[in-house]
């Protein structure tokens, strides 16, 4: 009898572990630049899923840069949690790996989020460029826009 209470306890143990784990689950995403103008440099993309990490330096979940072949670039990120994320990036004209700014700070290369920010006298917030990542392979395409679009 007690050979049998241990074995069922420990079979329910293990079954409502199960139940109250949260496994992450996640997807690949395919990030498509369709038009780049000047065909040269590269592009840089990156991810976040967090508001508070968002735009913070090596705070994103991934980052790839991706070569500007007949004025197109694509990038695909494997493993990415599935619900809201933030994609930024910028298109590295000069190909030096810096996000180049004018002299008082402001940006001197073109960018693009998810979805196009309200403002473009700031950085944008997380919540407002978000975008719901729900299916394997999902394909978002971004266009670059200068700071005075």
């Amino acid at each position: 009898m007690n050979r049998l209470f241990l074995q069922t306890f420990l079979l329910l143990a293990a079954i409502s572990s199960l139940s109250f784990s949260n496994p992450v689950v996640t997807g690949k995403m395919i990030i498509e630049f369709p038009s780049i103008h000047p065909n040269q440099g590269m592009v840089e993309v990156s991810v976040y899923d967090k508001s508070d990490a968002f735009l913070v330096k090596d705070q994103f979940i991934q980052k790839k840069r991706a070569q500007i072949v007949n004025g197109r670039a694509q990038l695909i990120f494997e493993n990415i949690p599935y619900g809201k994320i933030a994609v930024g990036s910028y298109h590295d004209i000069d190909a030096d790996e810096n996000y180049d700014k004018n002299f008082i700070g402001l940006p001197a290369e073109p960018y693009a989020f998810s979805k196009k920010p309200v403002c473009n006298w700031r950085k944008p917030r997380f919540e407002e460029v978000s975008i719901d990542f729900v299916e394997n392979g999902q394909v978002l395409q971004m266009e670059f826009q200068t700071f005075m679009e």
